[in-house]
């Protein structure tokens, strides 16, 4: 489909011009092709009566005009005595052909029963049938006739139902030339492209254009319902009264600016980026605190950009498209971020982002879910969805990848003889991983950015599918998935660990608020040896061998974390939508809370 919106009109009107004009001409010729096998086949008993004739015939040449005047109707041809005229000779006109092909049409169906066409004497005739298919008899002997196949119409039209016929071709190719098959969806499709469609960023600002992508713009209330958002250089000074060109009143520009630092992912090969994954993944026993999340593979997923001020009236598609235009300026020297670039002129959408809110620098390294991340789509204006909170922002484009983070569970086994061995050998433990997934339909290179993210149950289901449940006892050094199981602090132990308190729900780090994730650091230790681990563990450690959940019981749920960030909360969630099983479609509220919560592994209730 054509991007621009006219050139999209353009091809839905087409196709609704050749869905409108065949299923006419389809229905008129499966009629015309039915009703011929019907009149020239023979009759088995009476022929057609003059009212069952009158009404067929009738039903045929009404459909004749109509499919011809819904032709003219769409070619302009609009005139009510015209159309009249056209459909009304056009429809007897296939009557009259019918009526002139079914002698030679029954005769045809005669020969195939062996017979022959013979014309009835008053001696044997009956009435409405002039001929008759003679098959075993004397031909031009009315004595010895044999067998006389009458046909179901003998083609003979009288006058009074050529003036019906007339009458009903002439009322119908004007009493229904513009009744459609079907309603027009132009206006709907229209509406949903423009709704969400880019903008042209600082080429469409009025006079000269802006320089670094630095724009003001009106904030007046339009008379048709909205902000103006008219789009000028920040350069530019207006003069006392001066209209703008957009609204037709005073200009009045927007005092609240926003700026946002812009971020994106330094690869778009989702192998590399699983890889990574894989290699930072955590692991503990059951009964136990999370450890300490070093970042052992060390590389940031994100690349900072540059950064963009922008008035708060202007929606996210504006600002994207003036994100678009920076991004030749932001290439640098750096090799990481020319190919950071790159990919985001190639592959980021020009129709959503996500907001980042508060300090940030840590997600650079670390994309962990955080209610502090929210989407922004389409023509939303930033003042809606940002409030006067006083926080760094960060706008993120999207490539196409969303990173999931999944709490599960194992218990690996070793290989052992005897079932007591095993048991006591085997090792159960939760995990937390990141899994990225790819969220962007693909799409003609003209067409690159126009798309917002669209995730299938089915799809996200395959990427989250885990190894199958084995028996125990059938093999032997695997790892079977469990439940994930959240610590429970014991009651008479309270863990105040510094290391949680921080207003952004990050990790540690060794470089503070603005560092990368490493190792706990020193000054925190002496906190953490105070707590008796293996105390915790003596009260809430698990069985050595907890008990297999059945085959097929195991899905994902959404949980948010807690207040430490440390495990997700899912007491009472086992409610009707929250498995992702029981999703087809994932619309874009759901997407968001994808990267607000962490998915779950449980086992789902049965219902």
């Amino acid at each position: 489909m054509a991007v621009d919106p006219l050139k999209s009109l353009g091809v839905w009107r087409g196709l609704e011009l050749a869905f409108e004009g065949a299923i006419p001409y389809a229905v008129s010729g499966i009629a015309f092709w039915q009703l011929r096998k019907l009149f020239i086949s023979p009759s088995v008993g009476k022929p057609l009566t003059t009212l069952e004739l009158t009404v067929l015939l009738g039903a045929l040449a009404v459909l004749i005009s109509w499919a011809f005047s819904r032709q003219l109707f769409h070619l302009g041809r609009r005139t009510p005595v015209m159309i009249s005229v056209i459909g009304t000779a056009l429809g007897l006109g296939v009557v009259w052909i019918m009526a002139a092909t079914v002698p030679g049409g029954f005769a045809d169906s005669c020969e195939e029963l062996t017979g022959s066409v013979v014309e009835l004497t008053s001696f044997i005739a009956t009435e409405n049938v002039s001929s008759a298919c003679q098959i075993g008899g004397v031909p031009g002997n009315p004595y010895a006739p044999g067998t006389l196949i009458r046909p179901m119409w003998d083609g003979y039209i009288p006058g009074l139902m050529w003036a019906f016929l007339a009458f009903s071709a002439a009322m119908a190719s004007v009493g229904i030339r513009d009744r459609r098959m079907r309603p027009s969806r132009m206006v709907i499709k229209l509406y949903s492209m423009l709704s969400l469609a880019p903008t042209t960023g600082s080429k469409g600002a009025i006079g000269e254009k802006p320089k670094e992508s630095r724009v003001q713009a009106c904030s007046n209330a339009t008379f048709w319902g909205e902000i103006c958002g008219q789009l000028y250089s920040a350069d530019r000074d207006f003069l006392p009264g001066e209209w703008c060109g957009r609204c037709q009143q005073t200009y009045h520009k927007a005092d609240r600016e926003l700026t946002f630092r812009v971020v994106t992912l330094f690869t778009d090969n989702i192998d590399v980026l699983n890889g990574l994954e894989r290699t930072d993944t955590v692991s503990w026993d059951w009964g136990r605190p999370m450890d300490a999340d070093a970042r052992v593979s060390g590389v940031e997923r994100w690349v900072l950009l540059g950064s963009v001020t922008v008035p708060d009236v202007l929606s996210v598609s504006q600002l994207l498209s003036l994100i678009h235009d920076q991004l030749g300026a932001w290439k640098g020297k750096e090799e990481r971020t020319q190919i950071a670039v790159k990919i985001a002129q190639e592959r980021a959408s020009k129709l959503y982002g996500w907001i980042w809110f508060g300090r940030q620098t840590r997600r650079l390294t670390y994309a962990r879910p955080t209610t502090k991340t929210i989407m922004a789509i389409g023509t939303t204006r930033l003042r809606d969805i940002i409030t006067d909170s006083g926080e760094e922002l960060y706008f993120q484009l999207d490539v196409g990848l969303l990173p999931l983070e999944l709490r599960v569970a194992f218990m690996k086994t070793f290989m052992r003889r005897e079932d007591e061995e095993r048991a006591q050998n085997a090792i159960v433990q939760n995990s937390k991983l990141d899994l990225w997934v790819p969220v962007a339909p693909r799409l003609p290179k003209a067409a690159a950015g126009l798309w917002v993210p669209r995730v299938e149950g089915d799809a996200i289901r395959k990427w989250l599918s885990t190894d199958r449940l084995r028996e125990p006892g059938k093999m032997e050094g695997v790892a079977v998935p469990l439940p994930y199981k959240t610590y429970e602090r014991p009651p008479t132990q309270e863990l105040d660990n510094p290391i949680f308190e921080d207003d952004d729900e990050s990790y540690p780090d060794s470089e503070g608020a603005d560092g990368a994730f490493d190792v706990p650091s020193p000054e925190l230790e002496p906190v953490q040896a105070e707590v008796e681990y293996d105390d915790i563990e003596d009260e809430v450690a698990p069985p050595p061998n907890p008990p297999l959940p059945s085959p097929g019981t195991l899905d994902f749920v959404r949980a948010p974390l807690n207040d430490d960030a440390t495990d997700p909360v899912v007491e009472g969630r086992n409610m009707a939508g929250l498995f992702l099983s029981e999703w087809d479609w994932m619309e874009p509220e759901q997407i968001q809370l994808l990267r607000q919560e962490c998915l779950v592994l449980q086992e789902r209730p049965r219902r």
